[in-house]
């Protein structure tokens, strides 16, 4: 007797299949009753162990390979192994390799910020404090990474140490510092000699302008007495660039920016009255661009303060009776041209500042107004009027303090009054003694 369903032997007279439970052909040969093998019997209680096992097997499977695949990616991750590299460089002091090491790991992986801060680390090391201080604030200033930065200690030590390591001031409403920018001269050998009103004169040498190999620079000044000024013509290799001024004040190498490979030369004007200007002159291999003019200072032609990473106060835009100095505006290098920019000078209302101990009155001023002899509310009608009363120079003592609360520079002025020395150049202070009243400064040709 054989199983129809199995195709296994049966005992004689056996109603079912003990292997699948079939039901087998009775005698009478009536219709044999189908029975599902998975839901019955052994067999089917087999079968869905059978089933689970699998089922369990694939899950482990899949999640073993995931565990894998991460740790190998963790132990294999190609952008960790190069900041691992990069450091080991720096510890060796092989520093150009080292950067690329950590340009690699960014290129690889973008997100992380350890790469970054090992960048900061080796220009640190090589005391290219400004390039390390453009990348830490490159990631401060991108939000992408603000969750990152807010509580690394490792970036809030090195922006400090990078802060405390450039030499320079600081402003108030611009971050990082700023220098004399006769600071920024290099010591190139070259020095053109201010002639400003009559003769004419050559000067000639050879430097690196575009940090591609050696320049040959000459610069000629003449004067021309039928014109009232001067012409500059300076010369790179085969390049020619003509400048007219006023009165030639000398010319200088520097570097305006150290996070670049350029090199540019600062021709001086004193201008017109001792309005002195400052033409800068760059150099791409090619041709000349004058990137400036820049309102140099009133004592000295070179003075404005630059920070060596693109940006410029001129002598306009900045108050220099305080202390810090305030930046009301600022150029910024931008391909080949200063753009200016205004400071919002408004954060700086209800602050407290000191008169800088540097900062010398003369005739100009500063000079002070009480409120209460104005003789009203508006500040235009009384401008006419100071020039009736006695404008002796506003005196202070070292460390004597005030609260700002208005700058302003008006637009038309009327009388005596020809032109203004700074934007923002009236303010309206409170002094310690509780005297509110106009501090200004008047110029006149």
């Amino acid at each position: 007797m054989i199983c129809h369903n199995c195709a296994i032997k049966l005992e004689p007279g056996a109603r079912y299949c003990g292997v699948c439970g079939y039901k087998t052909m009775n005698t009478n040969h009536s219709t044999p009753e189908s029975r599902d093998p998975v839901s019955s019997g052994a067999f089917g209680k087999s079968f869905i162990l059978k089933k689970n096992i699998l089922l369990i097997s694939i899950v482990v499977v899949i999640l073993t390979t995931v565990v894998v695949a991460v740790v190998t990616f963790d132990v294999f991750d190609p952008s960790e192994q190069q900041i691992k590299l990069g450091y080991k460089l720096l510890s060796e002091g092989k520093y150009e390799e080292a950067i690329l090491a950590f340009n690699k790991a960014i290129l690889i992986n973008e997100k992380p910020i350890d790469s970054r801060i090992g960048l900061v680390r080796v220009y640190f090391e090589m005391n290219d404090f400004h390039r390390a201080l453009s990348i830490l604030e490159e990631l401060s200033n991108n939000i992408y990474y603000h969750d990152d930065i807010r509580n690394n200690t490792h970036y809030i030590a090195l922006i400090n140490a990078v802060e405390d390591a450039i030499p320079g001031e600081k402003f108030e409403l611009l971050n990082g510092k700023f220098m004399p920018f006769n600071a920024a001269v290099l010591n190139s050998g070259f020095r053109g000699r201010a002639l400003r009103y009559s003769g004419s004169e050559t000067w000639k040498t050879v430097f690196d302008l575009h940090g591609n190999g050696d320049d040959e620079i000459s610069l000629t000044y003449n004067y021309q007495p039928e014109e009232h000024g001067a012409l500059v013509t300076l010369r790179v290799n085969s390049s020619i660039f003509k400048l007219e001024l006023d009165y030639f004040g000398g010319a200088d190498i520097i570097d305006f920016d150290k996070t670049d490979d350029y090199s540019e030369i600062a021709i001086y004007d004193v201008g017109p009255s001792e309005d002195p200007l400052i033409h800068m002159i760059r150099y791409n291999g090619m041709e000349l661009f004058d990137i400036g003019p820049v309102p140099a200072g009133w004592k000295d032609s070179t003075i404005a303060w630059l920070d060596q990473r693109g940006r410029i106060i001129g002598r306009d835009q900045y108050v220099d009776f305080t202390s810090p100095k305030i930046a009301m505006a600022y150029y910024q290098l931008e391909g080949n041209e200063l753009i200016e920019y205004d400071n919002d000078y408004s954060l700086a209302y209800g602050k407290r500042y000191e008169f800088s101990s540097q900062f010398e009155p003369s005739v100009f001023g500063p000079h002070f107004i009480e409120k209460s002899l104005m003789p009203d509310d508006d500040f235009e009608p009384w401008m006419e009027f100071s020039y009736s009363i006695d404008r002796q120079p506003f005196r202070f003592n070292n460390g004597e303090g005030f609260r700002l609360i208005k700058a302003f520079s008006p637009n038309s002025l009327d009388g005596n009054v020809s032109w203004l020395f700074n934007r923002g150049s009236w303010y309206y202070i409170e002094l310690t003694d509780g005297r509110r009243g106009i501090l200004y400064f008047f110029g006149s040709d």
